[in-house]
């Protein structure tokens, strides 16, 4: 053999205990670093998704004539102008907004609205990327000087800017949204006017939606494209109508409405907003008045002061009812709002109209739970589609003709919704529907979100912020889409969607806020062991359509499923443990929650199958799936005994005395023997039988610290967080008086899932012994117990639980005698454990190889022998 030197230590004494004193201090803390760490990657990307500015759409009422009111379009055929894709603010540069278009460069005549793609027979504005130009004359009329008039556009896609005789009067980002400009004060009246309109079609990361631009090689250098990746045409121009109106100099600037049912009345909250700031605005008046399809006066409020607010009620009122669920669907009021009071000249009489607006409203109420939707307290079932506006030549342009004949065809085939997919459809579709009592699920035009960023948050939420401002006032509108297919598996989706989901209930908390979401389950960050449920669901559904015969073959083939999927629910996690090379404690904390899910799963699914296999079986929801997952214990039931309420306070103590605890569990780590020599010290059996002696007391301390931090602080906590009602989470243990006894009450949970899940299907399906069927329970106990510790997987668990399984489990000992021979267990799994641990991380040459089958042979770390690298 030969010559072994012996090593000395490379530290002093002092920094060798500092530093033990660390890495312990470390390993402890792990456990709560590993839980909370989720909790912080959240709050640091919710803090970056929720910072930023926010502003509010202003006015955009639809506009309509009145006594007050004029309203004209600047509808047909405007001046057109492509810019080239490889100079697209050549226009900017040369100022083609300061005159006629024609006088830059040849024009040719684009119909509006429209988009322009599919009009000519150019490939090269088809297929355009940049952008492109647009102007017209038109004429105002004297009489409207002594007006407020403002241009409105119902939607350019994508980026727009304005120009009135070649003054800029606003810019606009998103398609498929409105937005509008006082222009009082660049109109020439009694003369012809310029409009001039800049479109840039282009999508970028930070657009909603999003795309990018790539370099194609054509002959002769390359060009650019525009790609994306929703399965859409990117349609571009000036999409609806556009339109001039006035307004008089005090005029209602916006009408907010809600309803409600009480009995056989129509409760219409309203909110009137004037162009008047607050300290003027004190002296006006708004009257409100409800009137049927026959013109009758059927409501009538008045709201006086600084904030114009009422609520009319209409007797007998008739709701409005989606198509098919009612003889009479789709019920509309007209609302007449009226602003009138003392003007701010003397001269003028008090009681003088200022303005009129005239809108339509339903009366109708949404309420929601976890198995129905319902409509004035009727369950509704959406029967619909997703649809577009696209059309030939047309492109995305309004059409009155093609709007008529798809709500025809809604009616035709018995539907009572659509999905506004991928964007907010024009405000005339949504006055349609309105009629017609077709349900909208109201989509904003994020499609296909990923790399997801600060920057496109705040775009995000600004779209769905006028998507709402816009169509909060139609009965037909019953739910918030947030978002198309968003790419939810990546890492900051779920705090970007958590931030614009708040977003969007803060604004409207009268809707649902729901997605379409397409991704796979391998890809999406909600956690994997949800999975289960909806196989479970069809595991369930899918057998009742089959002939008996078939039924056998499905439950083996679900069953063989399900535990190839815990197998690889585990390997995979082992695979993650020994690739990251994790610490004790992060191996532990990782494997025991593992564990404890596919304890889970078993339980759930063992408990679950028996029973709704059977004929009109209660199938478990999903609430009730997840919250069996969080709960305290092993066993599924459908219902648990619950607490009324949440006591915070005894959440918080519990919570303080985890903290103190870990705190004690680093104060005694200061008494433990060092193993961090192990392998470069020589050790004999003295020494190892020293180190055990040294363990009993420090072993005991982290048992009970451990045991009370987890068996009674951290379950109670949990249990009164969600409000559960069985708390027996241990019993006396400290009075047993055999290990049997002491196995079955120092971790209640775990004992209840053996007895329930394996010793009572071992005995009734296997082997009708009780020995044999507790035999089978303590192995697999031993088992699982040594595979958590998977860090060190040196035996002497299994032993142990062998021992006294089969040898001296019944044996009654006495309490005394039970906690003694317990302080020595505890002293020899510490020792065994420390020392094989540092022995494979100080020899692991001398480990390869050197295995038989899980335990460690000839080298081994266990301190039986001179143990040298």
């Amino acid at each position: 053999m030969s010559e072994v030197v012996r090593r000395r230590p490379s530290s002093s004494w002092w920094q060798v205990q500092v530093l033990n004193r660390v890495l312990l201090w470390i390993d402890a803390l792990t456990f709560l670093i590993m839980g909370a760490i989720g909790y912080m990657v959240n709050t640091v990307f919710g803090a970056m998704f929720t910072n930023g500015t926010e502003t509010s759409t202003v006015g955009l009422l639809y506009p309509v004539e009145s006594e007050t009111r004029e309203a004209k379009k600047l509808d047909g055929m405007w001046n057109f102008v492509r810019s080239d894709s490889s100079n697209p603010s050549q226009g900017l540069r040369e100022k083609w907004f300061s005159d006629d278009l024609a006088k830059f460069r040849p024009t040719i005549g684009m119909p509006v609205p429209s988009s322009y793609n599919d009009v000519t027979e150019d490939a090269s504005i088809r297929d355009h990327v940049g952008t492109v130009w647009y102007d017209r004359r038109f004429f105002v009329p004297k009489s409207w000087q002594l007006q407020r008039v403002f241009v409105r556009f119902g939607s350019v896609h994508y980026d727009s800017v304005v120009w009135i005789n070649g003054q800029q009067v606003l810019k606009h980002e998103f398609g498929h949204l409105p937005f509008e400009a006082d222009i009082s004060q660049v109109l020439e009246y009694g003369k012809e006017n310029r409009i001039t309109v800049l479109c840039d079609n282009v999508l970028l990361q930070v657009t909603i939606p999003q795309g990018k631009i790539v370099n194609s090689p054509v002959d002769g250098g390359v060009e650019l494209v525009q790609t994306y990746t929703f399965d859409f045409f990117n349609y571009a121009g000036i999409h609806r109508s556009v339109e001039l109106y006035t307004v008089p100099q005090v005029f209602i600037r916006d009408v907010v409405v809600n309803t409600d049912l009480v009995g056989d009345e129509g409760h219409i909250y309203y909110t009137v907003e004037s162009s008047l700031n607050s300290s003027i605005a004190a002296d006006l008046q708004a009257t409100v008045k409800i009137l049927d399809k026959a013109g009758t006066v059927v409501g009538v409020d008045t709201a006086t002061g600084a904030e114009l607010k009422g609520v009319v009620i209409v007797k007998n009122v008739k709701p409005w009812w989606p198509y098919l669920m009612h003889e009479e669907y789709g019920y509309m009021y007209s609302m007449e709002v009226t602003l009138e009071g003392k003007s701010n000249e003397a001269s003028e009489p008090v009681g003088e109209i200022f303005d009129v607006y005239r809108m339509k409203v339903g009366v109708r109420t949404l309420e929601w739970n976890n198995t129905s939707f319902l409509i004035n307290g009727q369950p509704i079932y959406f029967r619909g589609f997703g649809r577009h506006e696209d059309s030939d030549i047309r492109g995305k342009g309004l059409d009155y003709a093609l709007l008529t004949k798809d709500f025809n065809l809604l009616k035709w085939v018995g539907a009572n919704a659509y999905r506004t997919s991928h964007y907010p459809y024009s405000e005339e579709s949504m006055q349609f529907a309105d009629e017609h009592g077709i349900m909208i699920i109201d989509e904003c035009p994020s499609v296909d979100t990923e790399n997801y960023s600060q920057i496109l948050l705040e775009k995000h939420k600004a779209s769905i912020e006028q998507l709402i401002h816009r169509d909060r006032n139609h009965p037909s509108v019953v739910m918030w889409s947030i978002a198309n297919e968003p790419r939810t598996g990546q890492f900051a989706a779920d705090a970007y969607f958590e931030a614009v989901a708040k977003y969007t209930r803060a604004l409207d908390p009268s809707r649902p806020v729901t997605a379409a979401i397409a991704v796979g389950v391998n890809d999406d960050r909600a956690m994997c062991t949800l999975c289960v449920y909806p196989c479970f669901l069809g595991w369930v559904y899918g057998r009742r359509r089959l002939r008996e015969s078939a039924k056998k073959f499905v439950d083996v083939c679900c069953v063989c499923g399900l535990v190839i999927y815990q197998m690889t629910f585990v390997a995979v996690t082992v695979k993650a443990i020994l690739l990251l090379d994790l610490s004790p404690v992060s191996s532990l904390s990782i494997l025991l929650e593992m564990t404890r899910f596919v304890l889970k799963i078993h339980a759930f699914v063992r408990s679950s199958v028996p029973e709704v296999l059977k004929e009109n079986a209660i199938i478990p929801t999903f609430r009730q799936f997840v919250y069996f997952l969080f709960a305290p214990t092993l066993i599924y039931r459908n219902e648990y005994p619950r607490t009324e309420t949440i006591r915070w306070r005894i959440v918080l103590n519990h919570t303080l005395e985890i903290i103190a605890l870990l705190y004690m569990f680093y104060i005694y780590s200061g008494s433990s023997p060092l193993f961090n020599q192990t392998g470069i010290i020589p050790s004999s059996t003295g020494s190892t039988v020293h180190k055990l002696f040294l363990c009993i007391l420090p072993a005991n301390y982290y048992f009970i610290y451990f045991i009370y931090a987890s068996m009674h602080s951290w379950h109670n906590a949990w249990a009164e967080l969600l409000r559960f009602g069985d708390r027996l989470f241990y019993r006396d243990w400290w009075n047993a008086t055999s290990f049997a006894a002491y196995v079955r009450a120092h971790n209640a949970i775990v004992h209840n899932f053996l007895y329930t899940y394996v010793y009572k299907d071992f005995y009734d399906k296997v082997w009708q012994s009780k020995k044999e069927a507790a035999s089978v329970v303590f192995l697999i106990s031993a088992l699982v117990n040594e595979a958590i510790l998977l860090r060190f997987f040196y035996p002497v668990l299994m032993g142990q639980f062998l021992f006294m399984g089969l040898l001296i489990a019944n044996v009654e000992f006495g309490n005394v005698l039970v906690l003694a021979l317990l302080s020595v267990g505890h002293a020899i799994e510490t020792s065994q454990y420390s020392t094989e641990y540092y022995a494979r991380r100080n020899c692991p040459e001398l480990l390869l190889g050197n295995r038989t089958g899980v335990v460690v042979t000839e080298g081994s770390g266990s301190g039986f022998m001179d143990l040298r690298c």
